[in-house]
């Protein structure tokens, strides 16, 4: 099975509808809108949902439908602007993400193939990661995603992230992000609910696809850097990961993860593993 192409009347018959939630704060969100809306077609449609109240209504460009959500958390979010957008396909930005040239386009041209139900493009970073970062697997601390340089369609269980991603809207029939994942205003509750809700697509039928061409670069803070940040985000992300799994398993995974990283000598892994592994531990609890 192949990703579609941009190519043809069916794929430039697919109507796209541009998602960002904002809890206004991020620098790079004008910016963003900015290159949203100059790749807007007649037929497209941008959807701003403001998070939280008192957050600033504007003025932004007209071509921009504006959501104001008084309840706070990027689930609820998202989930407002699926029930109000008119796309075939529901493109999915972060709001501190630039967008590359051809992004939407691409995304576009995947979903010509009708048994796509989601997809998502890689995501850089505008700083070097650190070595042992990637060495250990935990470049996802950054939301950095890079699946190869050509598209294909995801294996089983292989995912991508909600930073930059598409979802096509017929494939959403009764189906939302689960309240009860994803982040609360600047509490951290871990992410997950994108790959919750991929799961439950794949679970129904539906195949994702990877579209290389779909890139964005992700703004991160220095502050990722530190291990107080990395700890507390893997914690968050192993009782996420609970929540919507086998507590068992992701507990089991998080220490032979734990173990491997102490067998190299990465200490600093070794940290952030120990936290995703006490996550799974609280998450469990939690489930039950």
């Amino acid at each position: 099975m192949a990703v579609g192409s941009d190519s043809g009347s069916f794929g430039s018959a697919l109507r796209v509808s541009v998602i960002v939630c904002t809890l206004g704060r991020s620098p790079w969100l004008s910016q963003l809108l900015q290159d949203v809306t100059s790749c807007l077609r007649e037929c497209d449609e941008a959807i701003l949902v403001l998070s939280g109240p008192g957050i600033p209504w504007g003025p932004y460009n007209g071509r921009i439908q504006v959501i104001p959500v008084e309840a706070t958390g990027l689930s609820t979010a998202r989930n407002s602007a699926i029930d109000s957008a008119c796309g075939d396909v529901l493109v999915f930005f972060d709001d501190d993400v630039t967008i590359e040239n051809g992004c939407l386009a691409a995304f576009r041209g995947a979903f010509t193939n009708p048994a796509i139900g989601y997809a998502g493009g890689p995501i850089a970073v505008d700083m070097p990661l650190p070595s042992w970062v990637v060495g250990a697997g935990l470049a996802w601390m950054y939301g950095y995603l890079d699946k190869g340089t050509h598209p294909r369609i995801l294996a089983p269980d292989e995912r991508v992230y909600g930073a930059n991603m598409a979802l096509r809207r017929e494939a959403l029939d009764g189906l939302r992000f689960r309240t009860d994942l994803g982040y609360v205003s600047t509490k951290r509750r871990g992410g997950g609910e994108d790959l919750e809700l991929q799961m439950r697509l794949e679970s129904t039928g539906w195949t994702g696809a990877y579209v290389a061409n779909a890139r964005v670069v992700h703004h991160v803070s220095a502050r990722r850097n530190a291990l107080a940040w990395q700890a507390s985000r893997c914690f968050q992300e192993g009782a996420a990961l609970a929540r919507q799994s086998s507590p068992r398993e992701e507990a089991c995974w998080q220490m032979r993860s734990l173990w491997r990283t102490l067998a190299q000598g990465n200490a600093r892994a070794a940290v952030c593993y120990a936290a995703a592994a006490f996550g799974a531990a609280v998450g469990s609890a939690v489930k039950q």
